[in-house]
């Protein structure tokens, strides 16, 4: 009945009561300890833009799920949490198990990650390899762009000191 109700007000575009529902019948132990169960909470706390509370459900969720899809909705969980080195093995882990439904989403997330965390020949890497399937093509491209022009302008103010 909870699992249901929490469905409802996510249904209403009410997340937050259907997250504190799903966390308080967990914490009851009157909902099942389950991927699926962890994931629906872990989804309304971050519909309620509530990333540090989603974090703890969604890593529930990802370890009891058989392939790398809820992986790589933790990693950008962790990414939208500036938590740059959990992202990146995160999603370096959901893209490993497979199952994922947009790798190319996948792969953009984790340049995005190297990205932040200065590893910008990983980053690379990866926006090149996400560049490869055409829906993430023009904005893989454009984080390539935006990663030389970086470079360039670190270059030019250690030039200048």
């Amino acid at each position: 009945d909870l699992v249901q109700m929490a469905y409802l007000y996510l249904n209403a575009e009410v997340p937050y009561p259907a997250a504190k529902v799903m966390d308080a019948g967990l914490k009851a132990g009157v909902i099942e300890e389950k991927s699926k169960n962890y994931e629906l909470t872990g989804s309304a706390w971050r519909q309620a833009q509530e990333v540090a509370k989603a974090i703890p459900m969604m890593e529930k969720a990802a370890a009891k799920s058989e392939d790398g899809e809820l992986y790589t909705r933790l990693g950008n969980l962790y990414l939208d949490g500036d938590q740059f080195q959990k992202s990146i093995d995160a999603l370096e882990k959901g893209l490993k198990r497979g199952g994922v439904k947009r790798p190319d989403q996948a792969r953009v997330a984790l340049g995005m990650a190297y990205f932040n965390n200065d590893d910008y020949s990983n980053a690379r890497k990866t926006f090149r390899l996400a560049a490869k399937d055409k829906r993430a093509k023009k904005y893989a491209n454009q984080w390539l762009t935006y990663i030389k022009s970086e470079e360039d302008r670190q270059k030019a103010l250690a030039a200048e000191i």
